[in-house]
């Protein structure tokens, strides 16, 4: 069975498609409350910790990069690799067979099986995001969610 999902350079991705998502590697939320979380402690005299914080996340916010992890199209999701910055997987929905979403402590994988029998594995972010995207595209599809137990 040959497949349309597989490796590419970022500039020979398809043209054609809309992308719906796109999962970053800046966690805007988090560095917000830090914000806020800093400009308390000002306010509540302890301003050598709080001008810290704030700077730190101010920091984050405006300079610090942020990276496209993966990018969800109607008819393909894209996965960028850190390690190999030109580098991505494209993953068409109409060759996976199957997929599970694993939690774990320190980070969150997607197990991807096709159609073919191969295995992918790809490091998550956003397990709401991801999660949704695949239950819409490949609703049809046996998948499941395992907790790793701490």
């Amino acid at each position: 069975m040959q497949l349309k999902s597989k490796i590419l350079k970022k500039w020979n991705l398809p043209s054609y498609g809309v992308r719906l998502g796109k999962i970053t590697s800046k966690p805007y939320p988090i560095l917000i409350a830090f914000l806020g979380g800093g400009i308390i402690l000002i306010l509540v005299r302890q301003p050598v910790f709080g001008i810290a914080v704030c700077a730190l996340s101010f920091y984050q916010l405006c300079i610090g990069h942020n990276d496209s992890l993966c990018e969800f199209y109607d008819q393909y999701v894209v996965f960028y690799s850190p390690k190999e910055p030109d580098d991505c997987y494209i993953l068409f929905w109409e060759d996976v067979a199957e997929w599970k979403y694993h939690s774990g402590v320190t980070h969150d994988t997607l197990h991807v099986l096709l159609k073919d029998g191969q295995v992918l594995d790809f490091s998550s972010l956003s397990r709401r995001k991801t999660e949704h995207f695949f239950r819409r595209f490949a609703p049809q599809l046996k998948s499941s969610v395992h907790k790793q137990q701490v």
